[in-house]
């Protein structure tokens, strides 16, 4: 009997949307690791369970080119079309780089920047504590979580204030989210 143990899963950020597409048979376990890798994210979910090795193949590479034809590319931590390895598997189950795709290690700076403490509601437009993962204001938020659609057209930008269409997904106008992108993404 062939094992039916492998998870497809998405890596998704704090504004759900997905940055990392892949497959494995412990999300537990290749969570940390996505830690240890210092990627950014908010969540693994698992997408679906109880697949074959081959299954799961094949569900990678169909999400992977979804996405690239709803956005044209890749998500952000995706390196390969096919979601196969970039390199071979060696010693340690780290992936080593193919030869002619090792780059110079690029030196990390620190970035200090200044998180908004007020914010809008996205409905009313009432000024609240600044907090993406929640701008709603108590009673538009009690009446949003009845229903969870989290692309449910709003009328305020939590950042400004003004009239923008914005979402729980998308909480900010486009400017401000492009302002506002250091501490977002």
């Amino acid at each position: 009997m062939v094992d039916k143990n492998i998870y497809g899963y998405t890596l998704r950020d704090r504004y759900n949307q997905v940055v990392y597409i892949g497959q494995t048979n412990n999300p537990r376990a290749r969570r940390a690791e996505h830690r240890l890798e210092e990627k950014e994210f908010y969540t693994l979910k698992t997408e679906r369970g109880g697949m074959t090795k081959a299954q799961a193949d094949k569900w990678e590479r169909d999400w992977l080119e979804g996405y690239r034809k709803r956005h044209g590319r890749n998500p952000r931590y995706n390196r390969t079309t096919d979601g196969q390895p970039t390199g071979k598997i060696y010693k340690g189950g780290e992936s080593k780089p193919s030869k002619g795709s090792q780059r110079p290690r690029v030196q990390k700076v620190e970035v200090t920047v200044a998180v908004p403490e007020t914010g809008y509601c996205l409905r009313c437009g009432k000024e609240i504590p600044f907090n993406p993962q929640r701008p709603y204001c108590t009673t538009d938020f009690r009446t949003w979580e009845r229903f969870k659609n989290t692309e449910y057209e709003e009328q305020h930008c939590h950042v400004c204030g003004e009239e923008h269409d914005t979402s729980m997904v998308k909480p900010m106008c486009r400017s401000c989210y492009r302002s506002n992108r250091a501490f977002v993404a």
